[in-house]
């Protein structure tokens, strides 16, 4: 690359290139590139949105406070509101009762069901490769997508349960959704995936897998 740039007279091309890539201190980034897990986050908004959160929320009364201000508000205001807002969110909360879907789930859902009704086209099983096991599919939707949902992989199983919206989360590795509905069409709902089974770092943070049998007792 550098002789590239070099024959051509593209100072400022290497010069982006070394600072951006190149640099030693760079190299980790083409490092990361063979990490099997699949970020979540693309944008810093999760960042900027806690910043909101914390000054519309609770330093609207205070002009640039104090160190000792701002800690104290993090520690007794900022801290347990999160703590409450996890604790609903946790799949244990209230298990015998109804829960609304999470954020995720209210984007997964819709883009589910409207998925479904696009058209294959015939020639899809040459063109592409779709493994319902793995949910990876070779298409050009499923790598763009940001619940990594396509036609093919959605209209290869068969029409989810209504409990399905509540109980899918997404993994950070291969398989990214593991559910006993999503098996392929011809075959019969699988059982469910502890999530002891897995990691934390995997996805598998949760308490519960949405097996029903747990709560008989």
């Amino acid at each position: 690359m550098y002789r590239f740039c070099h024959q051509r007279g593209l100072r400022e091309v290497w010069g982006y290139l070394w600072t951006s890539w190149y640099a030693p201190l760079r190299w980790k980034l083409w490092a990361r590139s063979t990490s099997p897990y699949v970020s979540r986050l693309r944008t810093t908004m999760n960042v900027e949105n806690f910043w909101r959160q914390l000054k519309h929320g609770f330093l609207h009364n205070y002009v640039r406070p104090r160190l000792d201000l701002l800690v104290w508000v993090l520690v007794t205001k900022v801290t347990p509101a999160y703590l409450a807002r996890a604790q609903v969110l946790d799949d244990g909360h209230r298990a015998g009762r109804s829960k609304p879907l999470t954020p995720f789930q209210r984007q997964f859902k819709p883009e589910w069901i409207r998925i479904s009704k696009v058209p294959i086209s015939v020639d899809a099983d040459r063109k592409y490769i779709t493994c319902v096991a793995l949910w990876t599919c070779t298409c050009k939707g499923f790598k763009f997508h940001s619940c990594h949902l396509c036609k093919h992989l959605v209209q290869a199983v068969p029409p989810p349960p209504p409990t399905f919206w509540g109980q899918v989360v997404r993994r950070r590795t291969i398989p990214l959704y593991q559910h006993p509905a999503l098996v392929a069409i011809d075959q019969e709902f699988g059982e469910y995936v502890e999530p002891a089974d897995g990691c934390i770092s995997d996805g598998d943070d949760h308490v519960w897998s949405g097996n029903p049998e747990i709560l008989g007792g």
